[in-house]
This record gives structure tokens, C-alpha cells and sequence, in this order.
């Protein structure tokens, strides 16, 4: 029994990572799931000594968003606070459920995921999720493009689709996935943006925080989208940020405070953005002093020691790790999950896409 995983994806359209394990034998599914989602969730036993964790994910990557399709079987995953604390991911996930449904439980709060609703959920908090047989697609989203402020905002809230704004929200998403399937890649930008938008309108009424008002949230996620936008510029900081907003030094640096202060909040974006431009990229002579030009870092030396602090790994060790190529790969299932060499392709994709995408 062999399991096909297919990449593909040319200069011109969006690539589409994919992995279907429903052909192979539960104990290798599992193995092979347990490898890409090592580091991000720990998986526990399944339901019944007949199912492992057989899964059909597809992802797209769409500027600074992830979206992902999925089938799974029942299973139960923990997002620890230990696991947390090892590899920190800012986002929210925008979940639909086709079918199933799945038992959230962060602390003493339970909630039930399922049809009917529009699910945001923020990654970056310990829960346990248990799930039947389902069906869901998941957008993750950045917190500063959602405005969203986890010392202030619900860990999970959710939309109705009877409502207006659940059925609009619940119209746009299913575009977007419809849409990533035969997008091309320069559009990809542009289709982000206006989600993100529709996003940061319509959920702003369900994530009110008690502390802030409107003006300094909108600021803070102004200023956030204005710094991605100017990475490459080695002069970005407060005098930049000064001119374009006005407002005073002591507020920037109040608005940024829970991020670690401004230039931390840089240099993470940045190490972040360089991230990904060396896993795309293909093996080549310059391409890490081009992703340290890219993100702006003056020197190639501290762009290389800053890597290896955020990351643990040097900047070479990254580079090429799943550039995309319009090929179709077997893998069989003596070798799919074995071994500590890196898996190829899309499962790469997948597994950088569940520890480094932010």
C-alpha cells in the first residue's frame, strides 16, 4: 500500500501543498501525522485500536495568511502550554466545520466547534480539542491583522451563520478557498488583503476589548501592517513610525510593550519574514545574504546570530527546505515517516507550516 502526496505548483499559480493518508495503515498514518505536527500539538491514543490518525490536508500560503482544508478522523490533539512557550504562534484560526465537530476545552471552559458557526480561536492558548470524524477549513490569521490582543480578547468566540454578519463572512471564506485552488501567485497578495479586511470589519463587534478603545487598537494594527510593509527598509523604527502616525514616542512604545518592546517586534517580524523566504527559496549562491537584504538587516553577521537565536538553526540549515517544484512525489509506506532525514515536499511545507507560520 503506497500513499501519494502531490505538490504542485508553477511560477504563475498558487502552489497547493497536499497530503492524503487514508490509504495507509492506521499505526503509519499516525506516524506520519505525529511528524508533521511535532512541536505545534501532542497527539493522544485514538478512540478505537482500528483508527489511527488518517488525515487529507491540503494548505495554501497567501501572503501572511495559511489556509488550510482538512478530513480527519476522530482524534484528540493537546496544544500545551510547554509547547507553547518552545514555539509561539500569534494567530487566530478562522475555522468552518463541513461536518463533525470538536470539543474545545481551554481550562474549565468547553466549548463545541461545529456546523452553524464561524469559529475563532486563538492559537496561542493551551486546549485540549477533541474530535469526532470531521471535516473543517481553517484560515490562520495574524493577530495584529485581526486587531486581535490576547490579554483583553475571548480565547474562542464564535459567529453564527444565521446572522448577517456570519452569513457575509461565511460567503467570503468559501470564496477564498474556492479561489486558492486556481489563484495565481501574483494575486495572492491582493486576496489576502481584502479578506483580512473583511475579517478585521466584521469580527471587531465580537471581539471588544474591556480595556482599549477602537482608536488605539486600530493604531496599534495600522502601525503593525505599515511595519510588514517597510521590513526591508533598515531604517524602520520609532522615527518612521512617528512620521506616519503622529502620535508621541511614549504612546508607540506603550503600544508595543506586550510585544517585548518596538525593535523586538521588528526583529521577530523580520527573522519571521526571512524564515520563509529562505524555506521558499531554492538553493542558490547569495540567497541568504539576499533574505537578510530582503528583511533589512544591515550586516550579514547579525542577520546570521539574530537567525540562529530566534530559530536554533543557522540560516543555510532553512534554505531550500521546501521550494516548490511542479513534480508529483510517492512516498511509500516503508519510508513515509522513518528515519530522522526530513521528509520531502509538501509534508516539509506542512510541518513548517503548523511550527513557523505566524
Amino acid at each position: 500500500m503506497r500513499t501519494e502526496v502531490i505538490m504542485h505548483g508553477r511560477t504563475e499559480t498558487l502552489a497547493t501543498h497536499m497530503l492524503d493518508t487514508f490509504g495507509m495503515a492506521p499505526e503509519r498514518s499516525r506516524e506520519l501525522w505525529r511528524h508533521v505536527v511535532d512541536g505545534t500539538f501532542a497527539l493522544e491514543g485514538p478512540f478505537t485500536p482500528e483508527r489511527g490518525h488518517r488525515v487529507k490536508a491540503q494548505a495554501w500560503f497567501l501572503d501572511e495568511l495559511l489556509l488550510a482544508a482538512l478530513k480527519a478522523e476522530a482524534n484528540v490533539v493537546d496544544r500545551t502550554q510547554d509547547l507553547i512557550d518552545r514555539n509561539p504562534t500569534p494567530v487566530v484560526k478562522v475555522r468552518m466545520y463541513r461536518s463533525g465537530y470538536s470539543l474545545l476545552i481551554h481550562g474549565d471552559d468547553q466549548r463545541t466547534l461545529g456546523t452553524g458557526a464561524i469559529h475563532f480561536i486563538d492559537h496561542d492558548r493551551a486546549a485540549r480539542q477533541i474530535s469526532t470524524n470531521h471535516e473543517q477549513f481553517t484560515l490562520a490569521v495574524p493577530y495584529h491583522l485581526l486587531g486581535y490582543d490576547p490579554s483583553a480578547h475571548p480565547a474562542v468566540f464564535s459567529i453564527g451563520i444565521d446572522t448577517p454578519r456570519g452569513r457575509i463572512l461565511q460567503a467570503g471564506l468559501g470564496l477564498m478557498l474556492q479561489e486558492a485552488q486556481y489563484l495565481e501567485q501574483g494575486d495572492a497578495a491582493g486576496l489576502a488583503a481584502a479578506v483580512s479586511g473583511l475579517l478585521q470589519g466584521i469580527v471587531a463587534g465580537g471581539m471588544d476589548s474591556e480595556r482599549d478603545g477602537p482608536t488605539r487598537r486600530a493604531r496599534i494594527a495600522a502601525m503593525k501592517v505599515f511595519i510588514d510593509k517597510n521590513l526591508p527598509d533598515p531604517d524602520l523604527g520609532i522615527d518612521m513610525l512617528l512620521k506616519a502616525f503622529g502620535a508621541s514616542r511614549a504612546t508607540i512604545y506603550r503600544d508595543f510593550a506586550e510585544d517585548g518592546g518596538l525593535q523586538h517586534y521588528i526583529l521577530t517580524r523580520r527573522l519571521q519574514r526571512a524564515y520563509r523566504i529562505l524555506s521558499e527559496a531554492p538553493q542558490s549562491r547569495g540567497a541568504v545574504q539576499d533574505a537578510a537584504d530582503r528583511t533589512g538587516f544591515a550586516t550579514l553577521a547579525h542577520f546570521s546570530r539574530s537567525f540562529r537565536d530566534q530559530f536554533g538553526e543557522r540560516p543555510s540549515d532553512v534554505l531550500g527546505q521546501w521550494h516548490q517544484r511542479d513534480d508529483r512525489a510517492q512516498i511509500g509506506v516503508g519510508h513515509a515517516a522513518g528515519g530522522s532525514n526530513p521528509l520531502p515536499g509538501p509534508v516539509a511545507a506542512l510541518q513548517w507550516a503548523y511550527k513557523r507560520f505566524s
